[in-house]
């Protein structure tokens, strides 16, 4: 996916916000490290290289650690309780996999 592809349009704090084009895909705002996006109720299964849990439910923490690793390609987020009894978790992904349609999970494709 080229950036490029991407119209931004600004947000009052600054921040770039894509045309949704279907209501998933959010430009993430990352402090350091590649920009990636953010896709509402998507899951891209598979190319898992590292997974881990998180302290807080926050899907940025999940953006930020793909952001700053430049073997992730896309992450996927499940908040606490996506499974039974889990904390919220983070996939980091060294290929990017199909968008599948899950709820509650949110995932992302790191854009350089």
């Amino acid at each position: 996916m080229r950036v490029d592809a991407i119209r931004n349009q600004p947000k009052s704090d600054g921040r770039t916000r894509p045309d949704q084009g279907g209501g998933v895909r959010w430009l993430d705002y990352v402090s350091a490290g590649a920009p990636v996006t953010r896709e509402y109720n998507v899951n891209r299964r598979g190319a898992d290289y590292r997974n881990f849990d998180l302290a807080s439910e926050d899907p940025q923490a999940c953006a930020q650690a793909c952001a700053e690793d430049a073997k992730c390609q896309a992450y996927t987020y499940a908040p606490a309780g996506h499974w039974e009894g889990s904390p919220p978790q983070c996939w980091l992904k060294d290929s990017v996999p199909p968008r599948t349609e899950v709820a509650d999970l949110v995932s992302g494709v790191r854009l350089e």
